[in-house]
């Protein structure tokens, strides 16, 4: 009763105080400014709620962006005099959205979403309203962008927060409408990027009543890519174009769309263009590697990537780029430059090894790293830094912190720490180290296996092992790691470091991980699960021209060759017993390794048996259904669909003629003449004497003669 009593007094002398205020304010006719910091509103900030409950979870990963310096000014006339406060709006977004907004995506699946936040207007109501002594509206602002192309109509989020204490009764207000705006923006950014349709009708509601605005025909044409709808995402591209021809970002998406029609010569061009109406925008030259990396023009992707690393010399992303576009063009020694570049000059620090962040207004340690100064020193995850050389870091920001604890490598600095558990105090004297950061972990795992190709096992080990160190989940790290372990083992060995491997590299969905796994296995002598394992590869993988994924592919093909000459006997052993079916089963295990001289001669000898032999060839029912599907998805106009049916029935039955001349004219209806023509001489192959074999002759001529134009 007594605390409840003292609390009374203490509000009715808040009232009267402030009371007092206004009654001089308006006698006196005064103007008062008053001027919030950031410093000011993080003496009081959000608090993380304890249990709140978000809406349904986004799978991908984000990078959201909030305008942390915004402020914004509220204005009350009170006649003579007036009241004008400005508050640090983007402050108290920042740990809105911190709270009540990041923890919505799960980052579980890839996507290049960025989300750029701000608030754009705040209101104060009357100071008393319903019992409370004041209320505010917040007005936010989202927008948001997918491959750096935007992928949405501004969308915006009022919120209202009221307080029912009377000091600082609209700073407190102003806080939970933040927040309230931050809830409710959840929704709308959860069904923008859910339900990307929903986003397209509004661009299209949008444009009729504003048919000049290019930015909307951006989203549109972004929207419609991603949604497939590529005519239509060509048709709004080529619209912004017209209405602002200095965009790049319109060519860009052209560049995008053409790509995903595999229209290589077209995107190209495009993205060229845009690279010509912004040379500093980075996101438009890694759309360019990615196409040139998609056609395997790896030299073209070095010189892109060159000019790249001038815009910006310290990007450690376009370092890896280079290097994996060296190492697949074969030019291993420039890869190890790059490398080598990197690792002395862009993945080092001076300091002493540790990650941290503010928390209520005091550093906190949140990561170490392993061999480091401060992990050697005893500085441990969770600790509270409270000075640094004696000064308190008490309010100090990030920056500020950082740039007190690193310094030149052999200097030392003294922290006091705070530790859970412990009383006092905890003094530790840390020396600063020259310190690889675990950034390195991919260059140096590439490193390791380039050593590996040039027989360098233990250079190779070495870097390997430094990779894992650095960062155990970098998959250049786990499969250099991996490998050394591969190679270091004995031939068929069941146990020790390749069954180390092997766990290392099980449960990725890493195609050259799943490389490296099957020559484990093959290693071991289980070659029926290592040939499972290899085949299970997508084709356009094991396939294609890398000359650092064929150097590990050539390696397994050659361990692997015990195993399919036991294929090819067993096929002829059965042959010669007149058990054909059983027979073209084995032919069908040899043809997914065959390379393609051996394939043609085996699906020549397979037409023979087939003309002999008609009933072998019937289509199993499960091919049968695939055919099927891709026969709907034909006649509704989705060929890539359709062409992933027909594969999925090629994979159980790879000699039937009639899906290979199906599957061609899927990928002429692509425009991917090449793939057209590939199919079409495999239907050949298996059904020399067909009825339109000079019909296909003749197709696969004119389908030359659209390469020679400059098709696909």
């Amino acid at each position: 009763m007594e605390s409840m009593k003292n609390n009374m007094m203490k509000l009715k002398l808040e009232w009267v105080l402030f009371s007092f205020f206004i009654i001089a304010l308006m006698t006196t006719g005064c103007a008062v400014k008053i001027h919030q910091t950031a410093s000011d509103y993080a003496k009081d900030p959000i608090k993380p709620p304890k249990e709140e409950q978000v809406p349904e979870k986004i799978p991908y990963t984000v990078q959201i962006s909030v305008n942390k310096s915004r402020e914004l000014t509220t204005f009350k006339n009170l006649n003579p005099g007036s009241i004008t406060t400005t508050y640090p709006a983007g402050a108290i977004l920042d740990d809105a959205v911190k709270y009540y907004l990041n923890p919505v995506f799960t980052g579980e699946e890839y996507k290049n979403i960025i989300i750029n936040i701000d608030a754009v207007d705040i209101k104060e109501d009357a100071f008393h309203r319903k019992g409370f002594h004041g209320c505010s509206t917040v007005k936010v602002r989202a927008d948001i962008f997918i491959d750096n192309l935007r992928a949405s109509l501004p969308i915006y989020s009022t919120g209202e927060g009221c307080s029912d204490k009377l000091t600082g009764a609209y700073g407190i207000s102003v806080k939970w409408a933040t927040v309230d705006a931050v809830k409710k923006l959840r929704k709308d950014i959860y069904e923008s990027l859910m339900f990307l349709e929903k986003q397209l009708n509004l661009a299209k509601a949008h444009i009729k009543q504003h048919p000049n605005d290019f930015t909307a025909f951006v989203a549109l044409a972004n929207l419609s890519r991603l949604t497939k709808n590529y005519d239509e995402a060509i048709a709004a591209a080529k619209r912004s174009i017209e209405l602002n021809p200095n965009d790049s970002h319109a060519y860009a998406l052209l560049g995008l769309i053409y790509q995903a029609q595999k229209k290589y010569k077209e995107s190209v061009e495009n993205l060229r263009k845009a690279i010509a109406l912004d040379s500093k925008f980075l996101p438009h030259y890694f759309k360019l590697v990615t196409v040139y990396e998609e056609i395997e023009n790896y030299n073209e992707a070095i010189n892109t990537l060159k000019k790249s690393i001038e815009i910006e010399p310290n990007n450690v992303g376009l370092y890896s780029k280079l290097t994996y576009s060296y190492m697949a063009a074969g030019r291993f020694d420039d890869a190890v430059k790059v490398i080598n570049k990197a690792v002395e000059d862009i993945y080092v620090i001076k300091g002493i090894g540790t990650t941290i962040q503010i928390e209520e207004k005091y550093p906190v340690v949140k990561d170490l790293i392993p061999s480091g100064p401060a992990k050697k020193a005893g500085i441990e995850v969770g600790d509270r830094i409270i000075k640094i050389n004696g000064q308190s870091t008490k309010e100090l920001d990030i920056n500020k912190v950082t740039e007190n604890i690193r310094g030149q490598e052999g200097t030392q600095v003294t922290l006091t720490i705070e530790r859970k558990g412990v009383d006092k105090p905890l003094e530790k004297i840390v020396t600063r180290e020259k310190m690889i950061t675990a950034g390195a972990a991919a260059g140096l795992g590439m490193r390791s296996l380039i050593n590996a190709i040039k027989n360098n096992f233990g250079e190779a080990r070495k870097d390997a092992e430094k990779a894992y160190s650095l960062n155990p989940n970098n998959g250049w790290a786990r499969g250099a790691l991996s490998f050394a372990y591969i190679i270091e083992s004995p031939p068929m060995a069941k146990e020790g470091k390749i069954t180390e491997a092997i766990k290392i590299l099980s449960g990725t969905k890493n195609n050259f991980d799943r490389l490296l796994e099957a020559l484990a296995y093959s290693k071991m002598g289980d070659l029926k699960n290592s040939f499972d394992i290899y085949t299970s590869i997508p084709e356009e993988y094991l396939q294609s021209k890398n000359v650092f994924r064929q150097q590990f592919r050539n390696v397994l093909l050659q361990s692997l060759a015990p195993y399919v000459e036991d294929k090819k006997k067993s096929a002829k052993s059965l042959e010669a017993k007149g058990q054909y079916r059983d027979a073209l089963k084995e032919y069908v295990e040899i043809l997914k390794i065959a390379e393609e001289k051996e394939a043609k001669e085996i699906r020549s000898h397979v037409a023979m048996l087939i003309k002999a032999r008609p009933d072998i060839a019937q289509l199993p029912e499960e091919a049968r259904k695939h055919a099927l599907r891709a026969e709907v998805a034909t006649k509704e106009g989705k060929f890539a669909d359709a062409i992933r049916e027909y594969k999925e029935a090629l994979k159980i039955s790879p000699f039937f003629p009639q899906i290979y001349k199906a599957q061609a004219l899927n990928y002429e209806a692509l425009k991917d003449y090449k793939q057209a023509i590939t199919n079409l001489k495999i239907y050949l192959e298996l059904y020399p004497d067909a009825p339109d074999a000079r019909e296909a002759k003749d197709q696969i001529y004119k389908w030359e003669f659209m390469l020679e134009k400059g098709g696909n």
